[in-house]
């Protein structure tokens, strides 16, 4: 069985409240009285279903009291249904304004009032099930999209792990990438640029479809034969073929695929800022990568750039000025991207290992990947 509906009735004369209290109590409502607009406020709870409220009252009038319940956000839908002689038009006008759901006139005809009070609670019955309901929604949203976002991390977890495997040469790359396109992306500004960086530490993923051997040629910088060529044209498709079937990758999979393009003028044109965010993604990781292979190829970093710049037609010239400030200091001299002998006691949190690390001995074993 239902609990009776709690009504707060306020006024500053007791033989008011002890009539609407009778009132009330014999329709089956649980009537509570406050004798004024400061008892009132200390007994009002969010629990209160309905407030039948006086205008004239010493201290806090009911227009006053009706306004802070309103400004309490836990109390802020209770309707308030004011109790007043008062009929006049500027009256009423104030009661809205201060928030009153209703109205009823003194002397108060015990028909009305029930007929009042019930399409008030009803209608708050209705908007407690509407926030209850929208309450069920947000938390079952939150469960599916954290779910969501745990099976996505598992996945990309899952295939750079596959790539560290399969080819360590180019996982060593990833760290690279993603360093250089953070820096960009800060150095020009770029909203949202966790999206770039992450198309970063994907872009490398299709290179587990390209045999060892012509990876090993490609960034080491040997001639490759015409099949051969094309398998290393390939990857960046392989990659967003592969990401495009993945939810919530879609946009990573495209700015992997247009780094593939050549012709770019149509990208290009207009402000950075304001470009579609695929094109700006494959536009970065068009020169971030070329110029890690540049390096990876043996040549120097004045030479990489100088390389980039013959390319200017093919990339923004924006993102290459962005990418040569970034991968010099201050100083002008090139910051230190290319592969070197540590220490275990020197190893830092964003280095990349280049090869598995084994403990000592002919059973090594394997301390990190």
């Amino acid at each position: 069985m239902a609990s009776p509906k709690r009504i707060l009735l306020v006024d500053d004369e007791a033989e008011v409240l002890q009539v609407l209290g009778d009132i009330l109590s014999s329709m089956g409502f649980q009537a509570e009285t406050a004798s004024s607009g400061e008892e009132a406020l200390a007994k009002l709870t969010p629990q209160t279903d309905l407030v039948l409220l006086d205008v004239k009252m010493p201290g806090l009038d009911g227009f006053q009291v009706a306004q802070r319940i309103r400004k309490n956000p836990a109390t802020q839908d209770v309707p308030i249904i004011m109790v007043t002689a008062l009929g006049n038009r500027p009256d009423r006008l104030n009661a809205v304004r201060a928030g009153a759901s209703d109205f009823i006139q003194k002397p108060v005809d015990a028909v009305e009032l029930r007929v009042r009070a019930e399409a008030q609670l009803k209608l708050k019955e209705s908007q407690d099930e509407v926030k209850r309901q929208r309450a069920e929604l947000q938390r079952a949203y939150a469960s599916e999209k954290e779910l969501l976002e745990r099976t996505l991390q598992g996945s990309v977890r899952a295939l750079v792990d596959i790539l560290g495997l399969v080819s360590p040469l180019v996982f060593s790359r990833v760290g690279r990438i993603r360093r250089l396109v953070r820096q960009l992306c800060m150095n020009l500004g770029l909203p949202n640029a966790w999206q770039y960086e992450f198309a970063a530490m994907l872009s490398q993923v299709g290179w587990v479809a390209v045999p060892q051997e012509v990876t090993e040629k490609h960034f080491t910088g040997q001639p490759l034969t015409p099949e051969e060529q094309k398998m290393v044209e390939s990857h960046p498709e392989t990659t967003a073929d592969l990401l495009a079937r993945i939810p919530r990758l879609g946009s990573a999979a495209e700015m992997i695929r247009g780094q593939g393009k050549t012709h770019f003028k149509e990208l290009y044109s207009g402000d950075l800022k304001h470009r579609d965010p695929a094109a700006i993604g494959s536009l970065i990781l068009r020169a971030v990568v070329y110029y890690d292979l540049l390096l990876s190829q043996g040549l120097s970093h004045r030479d990489a750039v100088t390389e980039l710049r013959k390319a200017e037609a093919r990339n923004d010239p924006a993102i290459l000025s962005a990418l040569q400030a970034i991968i010099v200091d201050d100083a002008g001299n090139p910051i230190d991207l290319e592969p070197r002998k540590v220490r275990v006691s020197e190893l830092a949190q964003e280095m990349i290992l280049g090869e598995d690390l084994h403990s000592r001995g002919e059973r090594g074993i394997l301390l990190a990947r």
